[in-house]
C-alpha cells in the first residue's frame, strides 16, 4: 500500500484508480484478501542479490522487464505483515489475479516465471529441457537460496539423490501433486535400521498408518506449516508423540483444524530425542509408479531449533489438520526437502512436475563456490 503508484508522494493520499485500469484481486486461504491493479507499462526490474556462479566474479544481477500488480486495498492482516510484497512462481503463462471472465488474454500480463523465462538473463536448465526449474534450498539457520536452472552445489557428493518425476496434478494452476499413501518410520539404535511402525492400541495390532485415499498436496512457500488430513494428525497425537496431552487433544479436538486455534496441534516434549523419525510419502509418478521419498522428522513434525532464551518445556507441533479439503506442504516441508519445480511450458501446465531429495547432515551448511564452477 505505501508506494507512490497508489498514493500521491506530494500529499500522502490515494491517488483513485484508472477508470481503464485492469483491476484483479487475490485471496487467501485464511479469509485475507488483497485488491489489485495492473500497472499500465512494464518496468524495468533488477534484482541486486542474485549470483550467477558460472562467472569466476560471481558478482551479477538479474535484470527483467515485468508488468507488476499493485495493492490499493488489503484485509487488516495483509496491512500488518512486514513483507512488501509477494512474488508467485506457480505454473500459468498469465497473472491469475488479472484473469476475469471478460478479460481479453492479450491485455493480461506475463507470469513472473515465463517473464524469467523470456529475459534471457538466466543459464539455461540443466536437465536440457525447456522452460525454467527452481531449485528451493530452504533452511532454518544459514543462508537459503533459491536457484535458476542449475544446482547451484557442483562437485562429487554434493548432488542430493533426487526422486523420480512426480507430476503436477492436471487440473491445478499450480504446484500440486498426489499423495498416495504416507507412513511413519522408526529408527531402531540396536539394529541400526528404519522400519515402519505398526500400531497398537490395548495390546492389538492395528497395521501401520495409511492414508483413506489419496489426496492432492499443494507445495507452497508462504504457508509456515503443514495442513494434512486429521487422521494423520491424530496418528501423531497417539502413536509418535502419545504424551497424556496430545492423546487428549485427539480425543476432544480430533478432526477439526484451525489455523486460528490458540493451541498447537499436538507438542514435543523438549527432552525428546530427535530424528528418531522418517515420514515417508509416496506420491503418484508418472504413468502411475509409485515415488517414494522420506522426509526427515525436524523440522518437518517440529522445530527444535528456537532463538536463545525462548523457554518452556515444549515444542509446537507444525503439522495441523487441514481446516478444508486443500492439503499443503508448508515452509516446514521445504525446510526439511530440497525441492526442484520444473516448469517446462508455462502455457502448458500439464507438463510441469517436481522432484524431492531429503536435507540429510551432510548437506548442511553447504554453500556455492567463492569462485565460477
Amino acid at each position: 500500500m505505501n508506494h507512490d503508484y497508489v498514493n500521491d508522494p506530494a500529499s500522502g493520499r490515494p491517488r483513485g484508480l484508472d477508470p481503464k485500469a485492469i483491476t484483479g484481486q487475490v485471496k487467501y486461504q485464511d479469509g485475507t484478501r488483497a485488491l489489485l491493479t495492473l500497472m499500465r507499462d512494464k518496468m524495468d526490474i533488477t534484482i541486486p542479490q542474485a549470483y550467477d556462479w558460472s562467472n569466476i566474479s560471481r558478482k551479477s544481477r538479474l535484470h527483467l522487464e515485468y508488468r507488476l500488480g499493485v495493492a490499493y486495498a488489503v484485509t487488516d492482516l495483509v496491512r500488518k505483515r512486514r513483507a512488501g510484497g509477494i512474488l508467485g512462481l506457480g505454473l500459468g503463462r498469465w497473472q491469475t489475479a488479472f484473469l476475469a471472465p471478460d478479460l481479453r488474454r492479450k491485455e493480461a500480463s506475463d507470469s513472473f516465471p515465463a517473464a524469467l523465462i523470456e529475459s534471457n538473463g538466466v543459464r539455461e536448465p540443466q536437465t536440457g529441457e525447456a522452460g525454467i526449474i527452481f531449485f528451493f534450498i530452504m533452511r532454518l539457520s544459514g543462508r537459503s537460496y533459491l536457484a535458476l536452472n542449475q544446482w547451484p552445489f557442483p562437485g562429487a557428493g554434493k548432488t542430493p539423490r533426487w526422486s523420480l518425476e512426480i507430476p503436477v496434478a492436471q487440473d491445478a494452476p499450480w504446484y500440486s501433486v498426489c499423495l498416495t499413501n504416507i507412513s511413519f518410520l522408526q529408527y531402531s539404535k540396536t539394529f541400526g535400521t528404519w522400519s515402519i511402525l505398526d500400531r497398537k492400541e490395548h495390546g492389538v495390532r492395528l497395521g501401520p498408518y495409511k492414508l483413506e485415499s489419496p489426496v492432492n498436496v499443494v507445495l507452497d512457500t508462504g504457508t509456515s506449516v503443514s495442513w494434512m488430513p486429521a487422521s494423520m494428525v491424530n496418528y501423531i497425537r497417539r502413536h509418535i508423540f502419545g504424551h497424556k496431552s496430545n492423546i487428549d487433544l485427539a480425543n476432544t479436538k480430533g478432526n477439526t483444524g484451525l489455523l486460528t486455534d490458540p493451541e498447537p496441534p499436538y507438542r514435543v516434549g523438549r527432552s525428546t530425542t530427535p530424528n528418531q523419525w522418517r515420514i515417508r510419502f509416496t506420491f503418484k509418478g508418472r504413468n502411475n509408479v509409485p515415488v517414494e521419498v522420506d522426509c526427515p522428522e525436524t523440522p518437518f513434525l517440529y522445530n527444535n531449533v528456537l532463538p536463545e532464551g525462548l523457554k518452556g518445556v515444549w515444542y509446537d507441533g507444525l503439522v495441523h489438520t487441514s481446516p478444508s479439503n486443500m492439503y499443503i506442504l508448508g515452509l516446514n516441508f521445504f525446510q526439511s526437502m530440497f525441492v526442484s519445480m520444473h516448469n517446462r511450458d508455462p502455457a502448458d501446465a500439464k507438463r510441469a512436475y517436481i522432484r524431492l531429495a531429503p536435507q540429510t547432515p551432510e548437506f548442511a551448511g553447504l554453500e556455492p563456490p567463492e569462485e565460477g564452477y
